[in-house]
């Protein structure tokens, strides 16, 4: 009878993990070639390196003199097959951090120097025009090409940003009083800068009241940007006739064109705003494919059953699409109630009619 009972009650466990279960680990299909081996075997793109416009960008801080802060940030370039092709340290100070910015489609990077006064430093709130950050390109072999100085930008001013036919146009909020603190609440602007591809500011753009103005997230188009904002002004920029939330701050939806001119500008209700806002605020760059860089809402991906996209190289007469897929519960660390997975990387290789040409899997040995 017992032995029964547990023949049945494995019976029941095995059908409703086969019919109940949300976990689908990848099944292979096809063997993978040779080449490919020392990619996946190395794990580059299961721990968070950056697919490039021909390659792949290794980002790692590095502590020295064993302080527990950062002094220098390695960088290392691989080829597609993983291959290291160059690497370069780059020394920071005390009062700049090192923030990557963009992936380039010359298989460049971007990075920006950017000032953030760190109050463990016990630094004093400098007057503004004392701040300033630096952004850099380096070139496909980590080699610098050109450094251009931004004053009286910090990481805020400098915080997303986007390559266009006309250059980088990069995103953030500014601090206009005459002290700067990252902490305040006193008046700011967003500011807008185009970046040419030679190393200049070939145009700033700014939108401002007599307060604080907060940029939430941009959303690139075909027909230029979607800015989500919100503002504690009601003048200049964001003048209104009637403040739905009453007191505080507005919420507003900018659309820019491709020469960053505003075409249109709304004020949403708070649950309108947040409604548009999460379902694009989790739109990430994953790779370029056929000369364009890719996000992780794109089209491509939208009947793929692999999981999170997390990278994307081209190899001309197919791409290799790298995902994340979740696999299973996981432990609870600590004994707190969030949900953990366990996961595996799942590598797929699509013709460019969309057909997988090969599929694999290596289990994650964390859990997320």
């Amino acid at each position: 009878m017992k032995k029964t009972l547990v023949l049945l009650l494995a019976a029941v466990t095995l059908l409703l993990a086969g019919c109940g279960s949300a976990y689908h680990p990848a099944k292979p299909v096809g063997e993978v070639p040779a080449e490919f081996l020392p990619l996946i075997e190395s794990g580059l793109l299961q721990y968070g390196c950056c697919a490039t416009a021909n390659g792949i960008l290794a980002v790692s801080p590095t502590d020295a003199d064993g302080d527990d802060r950062t002094d220098s940030t390695e960088f290392v370039k691989y080829d597609k097959y993983g291959a290291e092709l160059a690497r370069v340290q780059i020394p920071r100070d005390a009062l700049h951090n090192h923030r990557l910015k963009a992936l380039t489609s010359d298989d460049g990077f971007l990075l920006v120097n950017a000032y953030s006064n760190d109050p463990a430093y016990g630094e004093e709130d400098p007057k503004l025009a004392d701040v300033s950050s630096d952004i850099v390109k380096f070139d496909r072999l980590c080699n610098i090409e050109w450094t251009l100085p931004m004053p009286e930008c910090d990481w805020f001013a400098l915080h997303y940003c986007f390559e266009t036919p006309n250059g980088w146009v990069f995103f953030g909020v500014r601090e206009t009083g005459e002290t700067y603190s990252a902490d305040s609440r006193s008046s700011s602007e967003i500011y807008i800068v185009l970046v040419s591809f030679a190393g200049e500011i070939a145009k700033t753009v700014t939108f401002s009241g007599s307060r604080h103005d907060h940029l939430y997230c941009v959303v690139p188009q075909d027909d230029g940007f979607v800015l989500y904002l919100g503002s504690d002004s009601n003048d200049g920029d964001f003048a209104h006739k009637t403040n739905v939330e009453g007191e505080g701050r507005t919420y507003w939806i900018f659309r820019l064109d491709n020469d960053l001119q505003c075409v249109s500008k709304e004020v949403c209700s708070h649950d309108d705003y947040y409604d548009y806002f999460e379902f694009v605020y989790r739109s990430y760059y994953v790779g370029y494919l056929d000369g364009k860089a890719l996000r992780s809402n794109d089209a491509l991906f939208a009947d793929c059953d692999g999981g999170e996209v997390l990278a994307v190289l081209d190899y001309d007469t197919f791409y290799l699409v790298v995902f994340r897929n979740k696999t299973g519960d996981g432990a609870h660390p600590g004994g707190t109630p969030r949900s953990w997975w366990t996961t595996e990387t799942v590598y797929t290789a699509f013709g460019k009619d969309g057909e997988i040409l090969w599929r694999t899997a290596v289990d994650d040995p964390y859990i997320y």
